[in-house]
């Protein structure tokens, strides 16, 4: 490798979040130490639980689960290292890493790992840093779930069978276009809510989130963002995507897909139809609407509270 070489990558490391207090002085013996660069394809795995280990991964690029007796506990990206802890505790691997997308690794071996921690306090301090962020993360995950309801569970009839699973069918079968799904869809959402509630949906891939306080607090998480530019391509972003991007763009412009500063103009300017005052000159014409609904009910021998009612009554409004 030539000085130019080693600069530039001395370079690169130091934009990287885990390196973002070490001085180029103390990068050079993880540049040094590097063995080639790996590219990882989608579904690829990077490193399997139990297997020996001999070197440790920068992520330039890409995303990658992680999952322990096959329980996700972490997600890896760009910015982040893997495999730095089986090298410290030299013991075989306690993580499988897949990657989610395509991947670049910087490749490190093992060896060459530990003698940069050793010549340099600030990288061992940046190793400290993520270890802590990680451990952090993983107790949340693997927090045991709130025991299950001592109530009777709900009868499930033949209709809706097929939307009841062991859950170890439940984690790779969640597919809420399948044949029937809607005859009872809260059996589904009960099951992942008790055994699996951070769900990776192989249907949509995308994350399926069923509790509560997890939704509420994502959902207040001034890091979480709208934009789709941030996603990670899957066939349902993709068509996502190209729906946004149609007709010039103009999907793109609604105030529920921009962030920031960009929202809060927007949001400001529409603020005076939603104030208390405002919302309550409605209240008479959504009573009317209830009144229609259940004259409607009353007439049937069964009706579906979510079909005929729950979903007409907001949408009614809204659209007015």
């Amino acid at each position: 490798m030539t000085m130019m070489e080693e600069q530039t990558l001395v370079q690169e490391l130091s934009q990287l979040e885990v390196f973002e207090a070490c001085t180029p002085e103390a990068l050079e013996p993880v540049v040094r130490a590097l063995t080639g660069r790996r590219t990882v394809a989608e579904g690829e795995v990077v490193c399997t639980e139990g297997d020996l280990a001999n070197e440790w991964w920068i992520v330039a690029e890409g995303v990658a689960d992680v999952t322990t007796n096959g329980q996700y506990v972490a997600t890896i990206g760009p910015g982040e290292t893997i495999g730095e802890l089986a090298l410290l505790d030299n013991q075989p691997r306690n993580a499988t890493v897949t990657a989610r997308t395509g991947m670049v690794l910087h490749v490190v071996g093992g060896s060459g790992f530990i003698d940069a921690l050793l010549t340099s306090p600030s990288l061992g301090l940046g190793m400290l840093r993520q270890l802590a962020v990680r451990l952090r993360g993983v107790t949340r995950t693997l927090a045991p779930a709130p025991a299950a309801p001592t109530s009777a569970p709900t009868a499930v009839t033949a209709a809706t069978a097929a939307a009841v699973r062991p859950i170890t069918e439940l984690q790779v079968a969640f597919n809420p276009s399948e044949p029937g799904y809607f005859d009872n869809p809260y059996a589904q959402y009960a099951a992942l809510r008790e055994t699996d509630p951070v769900h990776l949906a192989d249907s949509t891939g995308s994350y399926v989130i069923t509790r509560y306080d997890d939704v509420h607090r994502l959902n207040r998480d001034r890091s979480m963002v709208v934009s789709i530019d941030y996603a990670t391509p899957t066939a349902s972003i993709d068509a996502e995507r190209e729906r946004l991007n149609a007709n010039n763009g103009i999907g793109r412009l609604s105030m529920l897909r921009r962030d920031g500063e960009d929202h809060t103009r927007l949001r400001r300017l529409v603020t005076k139809v939603f104030t208390p005052r405002a919302i309550g000159q409605w209240r008479e014409r959504a009573e009317t609407l209830v009144d229609s609904l259940l004259a409607d009910a009353a007439q049937k021998d069964q009706i579906d509270v979510i079909t005929d009612y729950a979903l007409k009554l907001p949408a009614q409004i809204i659209s007015e």
